[in-house]
């Protein structure tokens, strides 16, 4: 209920993974309705870029792009939104947490060229990073986000 008013986002965690689409689906319908939270600009999803996760390093945040590439270098796979791996985002998922996903790591690379909202803490690490270490950090979007790229927030209903 808290998420269908509004007034929460939904946040899993490696442990605490249940009932995903049940609480995606209260958060969606809270945001489609512009309830709560979602009115507030902080809390909009944002696009994948660094302009528009500017000043959200160490905050919680959706963002959502384009993976312009996906590779695996050592005992990590980056999913960048932008061609630029030293500024652009990332989204970086360890090792330790391939086998959480049905197909491993094949599974995260296959992302590439498709359009996804990642969701978790902001870092700085070449450019804004976001760390997903479980699945249920990312949502798979049908199309590109329904706002011009060169805007801050993204506002696709999905």
């Amino acid at each position: 209920e808290l998420l269908r008013s509004g007034i929460a986002r939904v946040r899993t965690y490696a442990d605490n993974r249940s009932a995903i689409a049940e609480l995606w689906g209260a958060e969606r319908e809270a945001r489609r309705a512009g309830r709560g939270v979602w009115s507030a600009p902080a809390y909009q999803v944002r696009f994948a870029t660094p302009e528009a996760l500017q000043g959200g390093v160490g905050s919680f945040q959706l963002a959502e792009g384009r993976v312009e590439s996906a590779s695996q270098r050592g005992s990590v796979i980056f999913l960048n939104f932008g061609t630029d791996n030293k500024t652009d985002v990332t989204a970086v998922i360890p090792e330790r947490s391939f086998a959480l996903w049905r197909g491993g790591s094949g599974e995260l690379l296959a992302l590439q060229g498709r359009t996804i909202r990642v969701r978790g803490n902001v870092r700085n690490s070449n450019g804004p990073a976001i760390w997903l270490d479980h699945p249920e950090q990312i949502e798979y979007i049908v199309g590109p986000p329904r706002v011009a790229p060169n805007r801050q927030i993204a506002t696709t209903t999905k």
